[in-house]
């Protein structure tokens, strides 16, 4: 952790000159975005971890990588019912979303105190001005940490949080269901849930999933094609909308049955 704590205040240190550079590419961006009208603003600088690619890899992993995963386990010999495996899916998603949140303010928090730690330490001030100025910092370090995260976030090693995720689906699943864990593609499918929950959890403003609603609402689902086209009655979730956590906005509509 030591190692990493290093990395990051050399990183935060590295930030002043990026966003420098990147004002005149900003710049440029802004006055297209003007002229298109009210449209998503993004910093270039993100590349591929930029908030609308991120939402559309959230999309295929529901198109390619969900149904890879479902069709690998019909390939399992111990048999799962349909509904076994949407559940089984739908709860790596929701818990992927879940430990990448916990995971990300365990590191702020961590991080953030190492930090201010030496400055909280030397400050001489008196108390209301000491505990300002402390507060100010750290907001300041805390966005320093999340700019930090979003622009490198591909390149994080999340195998600890998979083993959480991984061990809280086992705990249920592995005296049942002994072959899922040698799934490949399951495994694979669970990895990228946390990798992309991780980077949409990290943007700003956040992204949330959104999976508890009992009654249908065109702007917020569509209906697998199984449904019952004349109910508004949800029966069963298959994939969390994606929202906008300020706004409420939905990025990307759940698929529900009805």
């Amino acid at each position: 952790m030591e190692a990493q704590i290093v990395q990051y205040k050399q990183a935060i240190g590295k930030m002043d000159a990026d966003n420098i550079r990147l004002k005149e590419r900003l710049a440029e961006q802004a006055s297209v975005q003007m002229a298109k009208g009210p449209t998503p603003f993004e910093d270039l600088g993100l590349g591929e971890n930029r908030p609308s690619e991120i939402i559309r890899r959230y999309t295929d992993l529901y198109s390619d990588g969900r149904t890879e995963a479902r069709d690998a386990l019909d390939l399992l010999p111990q048999e799962l019912e349909d509904e076994d495996k949407d559940k089984l899916l739908f709860s790596i998603i929701v818990l992927s979303f879940r430990q990448a949140e916990k995971s990300i303010g365990d590191r702020v928090e961590v991080i953030t105190e190492a930090i201010l730690s030496s400055v909280a330490k030397g400050t001489t001030d008196g108390l209301i001005d000491k505990d300002k100025r402390l507060r100010n910092l750290i907001y300041d370090v805390t966005e320093s940490v999340m700019v930090y995260f979003r622009k490198s976030v591909s390149t994080f090693d999340v195998s600890e949080d998979l083993k959480v995720v991984n061990g809280q689906l086992w705990s249920k699943l592995v005296d049942q269901y002994a072959s899922l864990r040698q799934c490949l593609e399951l495994e694979r499918f669970t990895e990228d849930s946390l990798k992309i929950a991780w980077a949409l959890t990290i943007q700003n403003p956040r992204y949330v999933i959104e999976f508890d609603e009992s009654e249908f609402r065109e702007d917020r689902q569509v209906r697998f094609h199984s449904s019952n086209p004349g109910s508004k009655v949800i029966r069963a979730h298959l994939w969390p909308a994606l929202v906008e956590q300020t706004t409420g906005f939905c990025v990307c509509k759940a698929v529900v049955i009805t």
